[in-house]
């Protein structure tokens, strides 16, 4: 006599209101950065490595309060003309761990798909886009 196979898990309330929160964050963070373009695990290499100068990319969660943060900082430095993306790390959790990102928020620089820097310093504008200008300026092709 063969057993019986394990009943399928249905959704339970608490994991349909705990996925309708996750999506309303998910909605305030994309109306918090218009100006940041979403890549995910299909689209990132086609984003960044065909991109010949300096592309940000803020990996993020949703749910983060300081991943927020870190996008309105961003999102002057992207609306000024900048390359930056944004990546759900829920979402594309291949290219996530491929570059071991084990916190949240975590904000890195690339050049001909190369990273180049990881950025660790304060939350605003100012300090973000400094960063990028000083990387930037070693980062220039030869013309």
């Amino acid at each position: 006599m063969e057993p019986n196979p394990p009943a399928p898990i249905e959704p339970t309330p608490t994991h349909a209101a705990s996925q309708a929160r996750l999506q309303r964050q998910r909605d305030a963070f994309d109306a918090l950065t218009p100006s940041l373009v979403a890549v995910g695990d299909d689209d990132f290499d086609d984003q960044v490595a065909g991109d010949p100068g300096v592309v940000v990319v803020q990996f993020f969660a949703a749910w983060c309060g300081p991943c927020h943060k870190a996008a309105a900082a961003l999102e002057p430095v992207a609306a000024a003309g900048r390359r930056v993306l944004k990546l759900d790390c829920e979402q594309a959790t291949a290219t996530a761990a491929r570059f071991c990102i084990g916190s949240y928020p975590k904000i890195l620089l690339f050049q001909r798909g190369r990273l180049k820097a990881i950025y660790d310093g304060p939350r605003q504008s100012s300090a973000i886009e400094s960063w990028i200008a000083q990387r930037a300026r070693g980062l220039r092709s030869p013309t």
